[in-house]
C-alpha cells in the first residue's frame, strides 16, 4: 500500500478506482477534442485515448488476475496526462508554428519513382526477407527447434543469447528504410488523389513480414503506427484544415480502425508463430498485453514509500536511458548499462507481465515531480513537431514525425522515448530512412515533367 494514500478495501475499491479513471479519461478526451478542433490524432488526444483503451481492457481482466487497482494510479495517470496536455497547449500557441493561413500551397517537389526503381526496392526487400528467414531458421534449429514445435519461440530464445549477424541487421535496416519511404510515397499519392502505384506497398509488406521473424510485437506496432500517421498527416495537408467535420472525421476514424485491425491480426499471427497465443489463449493474450500495464503500475506504486515516490533515484537514468548507456558501452566508454527488462509480476491465475506504462520508469528514475516536467516537455515537443509536419508540407518532416509517433503511442505500454534515445537500433533506423529518402529525393521525377509511373 502506498504511504501517500489511505488504505482501501481490495476488490470493490479496485473496481471503483479503475471505473473512476476511465470516466476521468473520457472527460479529458472530450475536452481535448474541443481544444484541438476535433483532431483525434493530435498528440494530446492520442495520449489520453491510448490510456483510456488500456484502462478499459484492464477493467475486464481484474477478476482473473486477482489485482486491485489502487487510487494512486488515478492520481498519477491523470496528473501526468494533464501535464502532457499543458505542454501541448503551450506548443499550439508557439509563434514558430506555421499557421493555417500561412501554409504553403503545395508540398515538396512531388516525389515519384519510375517502375524500375520501385522493382529494385522490392528486390532488395525480398532479399532481406529471404536472408532473415534463412537466418531465423538456422537460429531456431540451433536452439533445438523441430517441425512440430513453434519456431518463433526458439528464434526468440536464440536472439536473446546471440543475436543476428551484423550483415543481417544492416540488411534489415536497409529494408526498413526502403519500406518506410516507399509507403510514404503511396500514402502521399493516395491522399492527394494522384495516380497511385500500388507497387509502393510491396516493400512495406515485405518488411512487415521480415520484422515478424524477429518476434517483436513492438516492431510491428511501430510499422502500423508509422503507416497510420503517414496517411493521416498527408490527408490533413491535402484537405487544408486543422480539424475536421463529422464526415471527414469518420473517414479518418475508419483509417485508424483499419490500422488497429491490421495490428491485431499481425499480433495474433505473431503469437501463433511464437506459441504464446496457444499457451495463453487469444483473449487472455489480448488482456495481458493491452491491459496489464495499468495493473502493474498499481502494484508498483503500492510498493513505494513517499520519499521514493517523490524524490529522484540515487542512479537517475538507470531505467530510462538504457539505449544511450548501451550504445556508449558498445563504443568502449566505461558506462554501466541500465535496466533492460523490468521485473515480472505474477497474477493469481498464473499469468505474468512486465509492462508498466512509461510512467513507471520516469517515477523510478526521477521521482513524480520530475515525471510531471518530463511529460510537459514531451507534450510540447511532440505537439510542436506534429503541427509543423501537418502544416509545412515537408516530406522529411512527415516521415520523421510518423517514425517518432510510435514512441508516443507506446507510452501506455512501456517507456520508449528516452529509453530508445540514441540506441543502436534507433540510430540504424534513422540512418537507413534518411539515406533512402535522400536517394529517392535525388532520383525522383516530377509528375508534370516525366511519366514516373510506367505501365
Amino acid at each position: 500500500m502506498p504511504v501517500f494514500l489511505p488504505e482501501q478495501s481490495a476488490s470493490s475499491s479496485g473496481y471503483k478506482m479503475i471505473i473512476l479513471l476511465i470516466l476521468i479519461l473520457l472527460i479529458m478526451l472530450f475536452l481535448s477534442m474541443l481544444l484541438f478542433k476535433g483532431d483525434i490524432f493530435h498528440p494530446a488526444c492520442m495520449s489520453i485515448l491510448e490510456f483510456l483503451v488500456v484502462s478499459i481492457v484492464c477493467m475486464f481482466a481484474l477478476d482473473g488476475w486477482g489485482v486491485s487497482i489502487d487510487g494512486s494510479v488515478v492520481i498519477v495517470v491523470v496528473l501526468l496526462l494533464f501535464s502532457f496536455v499543458g505542454g501541448s497547449l503551450l506548443a499550439n500557441q508557439s509563434r514558430l508554428l506555421i499557421r493555417e493561413g500561412d501554409r504553403p500551397k503545395s508540398q515538396d517537389a512531388k516525389l515519384s519513382l519510375r517502375t524500375r526503381h520501385i522493382i529494385l526496392m522490392i528486390f532488395i526487400c525480398g532479399v532481406a526477407l529471404a536472408v532473415t528467414f534463412q537466418q531465423s531458421l538456422a537460429l531456431a534449429l540451433s536452439a533445438g527447434y523441430m517441425d512440430d514445435m513453434y519456431m518463433g519461440s526458439f528464434v526468440s530464445t536464440a536472439l536473446e543469447e546471440s543475436g543476428l549477424p551484423l550483415y543481417v541487421v544492416l540488411l534489415q535496416s536497409i529494408s526498413q528504410g526502403i519500406a518506410y519511404v516507399s509507403f510514404y510515397l503511396f500514402a502521399k499519392n493516395f491522399t492527394l488523389k494522384k495516380r497511385i502505384n500500388f507497387l509502393y506497398l510491396i516493400p512495406s509488406i515485405l518488411y512487415f513480414i521480415t520484422a515478424s521473424f524477429n518476434t517483436s510485437r513492438s516492431t510491428l506496432f511501430a510499422c502500423v503506427v508509422y503507416a497510420l500517421y503517414c496517411i493521416v498527416i498527408s490527408y490533413y495537408f491535402a484537405t487544408g484544415k486543422d480539424g475536421m467535420d463529422i464526415k471527414k472525421g469518420m473517414k479518418v476514424l475508419c483509417i485508424g480502425l483499419l490500422a488497429l485491425v491490421i495490428f491485431v491480426m499481425a499480433f495474433v499471427a505473431l503469437g501463433n508463430y511464437t506459441g504464446k497465443t496457444q499457451a495463453y489463449g487469444f483473449m487472455n493474450t489480448i488482456m495481458i498485453y493491452f491491459g496489464s500495464s495499468i495493473a502493474n503500475l498499481s502494484e508498483y506504486l503500492q510498493s513505494l514509500s513517499l520519499s521514493d515516490f517523490i524524490l529522484p533515484s540515487d542512479t537517475p537514468g538507470k531505467e530510462t536511458l538504457f539505449g544511450l548507456t548501451y550504445t556508449l558501452s558498445r563504443l568502449g566508454f566505461p558506462t554501466e548499462t541500465g535496466v533492460h527488462f523490468l521485473d515480472f509480476i505474477q497474477y493469481a491465475n498464473g499469468d505474468s507481465s512486465n509492462v508498466y506504462t512509461s510512467f513507471r520508469r520516469y517515477i523510478e528514475d526521477y521521482g513524480f515531480l520530475f515525471a510531471v516536467l518530463i511529460q510537459f516537455w514531451i507534450g510540447y515537443i511532440y505537439t510542436y513537431f506534429y503541427q509543423r509536419a501537418k502544416h509545412s508540407g515537408s516530406d522529411a518532416l512527415v516521415i520523421s514525425y510518423a517514425f517518432l509517433s510510435f514512441y508516443l503511442l507506446y507510452q501506455c505500454f512501456e517507456e520508449q522515448i528516452l529509453y530508445s534515445f540514441l540506441s543502436v537500433s534507433q540510430l540504424l533506423s534513422v540512418a537507413s530512412i534518411g539515406i533512402v529518402y535522400f536517394i529517392v529525393k535525388k532520383i525522383a521525377t516530377s509528375h508534370g515533367v516525366e511519366k514516373a509511373h510506367e505501365s
